[in-house]
């Protein structure tokens, strides 16, 4: 196995986290929480792609069905991966101490989510080879950046709740939102009954990526540590 390749494939995802951990300005997370949520999402990548490998099956091809194509779309990948997230989010991050401020639920989402899509990207590449990593490297790994970043604004926003925000709307959202533009991601780029179609997902990623940068600037903004 070519190590150039490998590293092609891990190293998208190390700079993106790294990206996301140097915007936590005023109050940085420890190594051990941001290490665990990482190789979290390293972790679970396996039985997740699986999962969703034997609901495909079910489902027939479904890059000719429409209908074949938003059941796996939204209800077996977006479920899944965006679902996975948020639980383990609540599980381990969310009641510990180290969780005090709104921009820590962007940080540790994006590592679980990181984590999650360079294992992905390393399964593409020992499958698939050189050819297909090109795009994959980057086009998904920033797709799934930006739904870490969608999840964790709205995470921060349920564990440090705003007066007349109701928590049960932000966990909702924390879900909500991530899942909708995984959900469209996926349905342009794995249809193929109208090609032009596919440059859609460009459009998502740059509506994901605008709104995910005024996210982090509302969550540096906001943070306690601020002087």
């Amino acid at each position: 196995m070519n190590l150039w390749l490998i590293l092609f494939a891990v190293l998208p995802g190390l700079l993106i986290a790294l990206y996301i951990y140097f915007q936590d300005k005023y109050e940085k997370e420890g190594r051990l929480p941001l290490l665990l949520c990482f190789f979290g999402g390293f972790a679970l990548t396996w039985p997740i792609m699986r999962a969703e490998r034997l609901l495909l099956d079910g489902l027939g091809d479904i890059q000719y069905s429409w209908s074949a194509l938003i059941v796996f779309a939204f209800l077996v990948v977006g479920v899944l991966e965006e679902g996975s997230k948020l639980l383990f989010l609540w599980l381990y991050p969310l009641r510990r101490s180290f969780f005090n401020e709104p921009m820590d639920g962007i940080v540790y989402a994006t590592m679980y989510g990181m984590g999650f899509a360079t294992m992905e990207n390393l399964w593409y590449v020992l499958r698939f080879g050189w050819g297909p990593t090109r795009l994959l490297s980057f086009t998904p790994l920033s797709a799934h950046s930006i739904f870490s970043v969608l999840m964790g604004f709205y995470f921060g926003l349920f564990r440090f709740p705003k007066p007349g925000w109701p928590p049960r709307r932000s966990l909702v959202a924390a879900l909500g939102w991530p899942l909708v533009f995984h959900g469209l991601y996926d349905l342009f780029v794995l249809q193929q009954m109208i090609p032009d179609l596919q440059l859609a997902a460009f459009i998502i990623l740059a509506v994901g990526f605008t709104i995910s940068f005024d996210m982090i600037k509302k969550c540096q903004d906001s943070s306690p540590f601020r002087p």
